[in-house]
């Protein structure tokens, strides 16, 4: 058994080698439970290790280490057999770590989205080093009361690691916490010869396809005049328009995964003038 889940541990620095990671020895003493119980197929078990150890990690090795041990967990079934159970009063609660690029600027945040049973929901949400993204902010709703939160804007990446969810509604709390993989700096669109190129991200294949959403918004109250998904994009086409001047493109990749009953996904979104990057 032992030798088994070293040669685990190995195939994992290998895969993290694989995507630019530093080369560095794996902690075994931390990590090795972790390697055990994904060895075992014992989904439960290693999401609460990746949880119990976050706190103990000092060094980039281990951390590559644990991003390693986290993404063969969730591409085995795509993290629905995490055990986060989500309480009666929410619905569909999506987690979505968003990277926007407009020309000149980027940056970086996170949308919380879901559906509540009473419109008083109080979201908080820390990340891996203490610092507060929500704390106890109101939800803002739409219709059958869907609801949606944004974080403010920062100027780096997600850092990988534990993430502390609690969502309050009257008496009721949801307190989870979400080990999540980080966004680091993303690459899936950009702009050639005024057009835009999209690289569909690698996914693990329990995941369903990542995929792309494209809109015309009309400047300067940037509402949608027109949507559009492609889930395979060789080309992307927008519509023929007489006001293409007044007009604001926005292009969206999208990778899913589960936490469980929480929804992950990663976006990297690009806007600009439709003149500018429009086909």
């Amino acid at each position: 058994m032992r030798i088994a889940c070293r040669l685990l541990a190995r195939s994992l620095l290998l895969w993290c080698c694989s995507t630019g990671a530093a080369r560095a020895e794996l902690p075994d003493t931390l990590m090795e439970p972790i390697y055990h119980a994904l060895f075992d197929g014992k989904a439960a078990a290693t999401w609460q290790q990746l949880i119990a150890v976050w706190p103990r990690l000092h060094s980039d090795a281990q951390r590559v280490a644990w991003q390693g041990a986290l993404n063969a967990l969730v591409s085995r079934q795509c993290g629905n057999d995490i055990p986060v159970a989500v309480p009666a009063w929410l619905d569909s609660p999506t987690l979505a770590l968003l990277q926007r690029d407009i020309p000149l600027n980027r940056v970086y945040r996170i949308q919380l989205s879901g559906k509540a049973r009473h419109r008083d929901l109080r979201v908080s949400l820390l990340m891996p080093d203490g610092g507060k993204l929500f704390s106890e902010a109101p939800a803002t709703y739409e219709a059958d009361n869907e609801f949606r939160l944004d974080s403010p804007e920062l100027g780096e990446p997600f850092p990988p690691g534990v993430y502390q969810l609690t969502l309050r509604s009257g008496a009721q709390t949801w307190h989870q916490p979400v080990a999540l993989q980080g966004s680091a700096a993303l690459n899936w669109i950009g702009r050639e010869s005024g057009r835009i190129k999209v690289h569909l991200p690698q996914h693990a294949t329990a995941c369903p396809m990542p995929w792309v959403e494209q809109m015309l918004l009309r400047r300067p109250d940037f509402s949608m005049v027109w949507w559009h998904r492609a889930d395979k994009p060789d080309q992307l086409q927008w519509p023929s328009r007489n006001d293409a001047a007044s007009l604001w493109t926005d292009v969206s990749v999208i990778r899913a995964e589960a936490r469980g009953g929480l929804t992950v996904r990663t976006i990297h979104r690009l806007g600009g003038p439709l003149p500018d990057i429009g086909s």
